[in-house]
């Protein structure tokens, strides 16, 4: 179990590093970059009480799940200039 959790931290932390490092306009880039660092938040929030036993933030799993999921979009809309 330790080597699963070791190694989905390892993808999480590779892909925040790519969203930051990525080649694009500075709004796009840290609009993406906040998205995958909530995505990573709503996560450890998951592995706290799953793993950690601590459940005192689990009510902030959902909605930071799909603020990040919103502001990955809006991120990608910036990207392609639709708004």
């Amino acid at each position: 179990m330790f080597s699963a959790v070791l190694a989905y931290l390892v993808v999480s932390c590779i892909s925040l590093a790519a969203a930051i490092g990525i080649r694009l306009k500075a709004s796009t880039r840290w609009g993406f970059a906040f998205g995958i660092f909530l995505l990573v938040f709503s996560d450890t929030i998951i592995a706290l009480g799953g793993f950690a036993g601590y459940g005192g933030l689990d009510y902030l799993v959902l909605p930071t799940y799909f603020a990040s999921q919103i502001v990955i979009t809006f991120a990608l809309i910036n990207k392609k200039n639709i708004l």
